[in-house]
């Protein structure tokens, strides 16, 4: 029993012993008002240098993935630097993606001024909504039992399909007109294709 007593005594605490204290001159502030949550993570350095890598990566096909413990502030800290890293550059263009009526399963991607995206769209939508309106009252008047056999082929569409057309055509330079430049590259070559057909 008295072996037991000393292995007890051997490793018993005083009260002192029982607090930790740390020493205040290890750290470079003197209080933590002065630190700001977001430009830091703990423990992370090497983590901290690969974002910053992989952020001055200017070239196709680089990612960047991010993990760790919940509540690390990772995420906070991840969109300040791109954050803090987009705003040296340009603004992006806007990309939208329409439909391909002649292959579905590849839509057009057209690249509009940064900005114009959302002009776009609405747009699009009052053409859409023109043209169900145009057909509601194409269909309402005309009587489509003609036969087209005998006319030539670019007469032979039924006229709802000319009329939706030319309407279509009409409404893209518009938009274009109303962002401030002529379009260039998909929605060029979107409009040259329209006006084909």
């Amino acid at each position: 029993m008295t072996q037991q007593v000393d292995l007890r005594a051997r490793h018993r605490l005083a009260p002192e012993q029982l607090r930790w204290t740390c020493d205040p001159s290890v750290f470079a502030f003197q209080t933590t008002a002065e630190l700001k949550a977001d430009e830091v993570i703990v423990g992370q350095d090497r983590a901290v240098r690969a974002l910053g890598l992989g952020l001055t990566m200017n070239q196709p096909g680089y990612h960047i993935y991010v993990t760790g413990p919940v509540g690390t502030g990772r995420a906070t800290y991840t969109r300040k630097q791109v954050q803090a890293v987009a705003a040296t550059m340009p603004a992006p263009p806007d990309w939208c993606y329409v439909y391909n009526f002649q292959q579905p399963d590849q839509p057009v991607a057209l690249s509009l001024s940064p900005g114009t995206g959302g002009a776009f769209r609405k747009e699009m939508a009052e053409l859409v909504d023109e043209l169900k309106d145009a057909i509601r009252k194409l269909l309402a008047r005309r009587s489509w039992g003609l036969p087209f056999s005998g006319l030539p082929p670019e007469l032979r569409r039924p006229p709802l399909v000319l009329q939706v057309n030319r309407l279509a055509r009409s409404s893209l330079p518009r938009f274009q007109r109303r962002n401030g430049k002529r379009s260039r590259g998909a929605a060029g070559s979107l409009m040259r294709r329209s006006a084909r057909h």
